[in-house]
């Protein structure tokens, strides 16, 4: 399998895209990478469905690794700043709006779309996983001696669905704060908002917020053992 030259972006083209050439990591990629980009698309009944990935491959220094990348929230974009890190670590590196576009507090595209809630829920990065498995094979002429995924939050979601669902596709797999159990995440997230939005009396001005912030640091950093602003519970 060969890759067409329509298909190679010019370097740091598709990074310019996302507004990052401040990030560091940006740095590396005039000199050692250049970035081969695909989208794949299904045809699934009523409506058509477009799910987009797009994968990364460095040319030199290929540390024979894959590192998947998942999606914050909502999903609607790719992890561009995780691949650059991912490239300038010498992997190759994927990502996918997991079948919709949007912020990741925009859930919207869910209604009356069920294929998309499929999408976001586990097939697209399980889709994404496996182009970028094809594409990593096309350009090396070699498969990935070890794949891994890692992510945050949603992304700790995706990551216990891969490993629920299709174990076959990573070596290995970290759930970072997984936003799991999803109907009661949300749940408490409405009931939050109701909570302090409803009665004008319970509502909090951010203007308030740095003197919680520092009355609850006061009472409780201490009590993990180390005061470093950083409230965490272990038990």
């Amino acid at each position: 399998m060969s890759l067409p030259r329509r298909w190679w972006l010019p370097e740091r083209f598709l990074f310019r895209l996302t507004c990052l050439r401040t990030s560091p990591e940006l740095s590396l990629f005039s000199s050692r990478f250049r970035h081969f980009a695909g989208s794949g698309q299904r045809r699934i009944p009523a409506p058509i469905q477009i799910s987009r990935s797009k994968s990364g491959c460095p040319v030199s220094g290929w540390s024979g690794k894959f590192q998947g990348q998942g999606n914050g929230g909502f999903a609607g974009q790719m992890d561009y700043r995780g691949m650059a890190a991912a490239l300038s670590r010498g992997y190759a590196t994927a990502a996918t709006d997991t079948g919709h576009s949007g912020n990741a507090t925009d859930a919207t595209w869910a209604l009356g779309h069920p294929e998309k809630i499929v999408d976001f829920g586990y097939r697209g990065i399980h889709e994404m996983t496996r182009l970028a498995k094809t594409t990593i094979k096309a350009f090396y002429r070699s498969n990935p001696k070890y794949s891994y995924f890692g992510s945050c939050s949603n992304g700790g979601r995706q990551a216990l669905m891969e490993a629920q669902r299709f174990p076959e596709d990573y070596d290995g797999i970290l759930a970072g704060a997984p936003a799991n159990y999803w109907t009661h995440l949300l749940a408490s997230a409405l009931w939050d908002e109701q909570a302090t939005t409803q009665d004008p009396a319970s509502y909090i001005p951010s203007s308030k917020l740095p003197a919680i912030a520092s009355a609850a640091n006061q009472a409780c950093d201490r009590q993990d053992g180390v005061a470093d602003r950083i409230l965490n519970d272990r038990e």
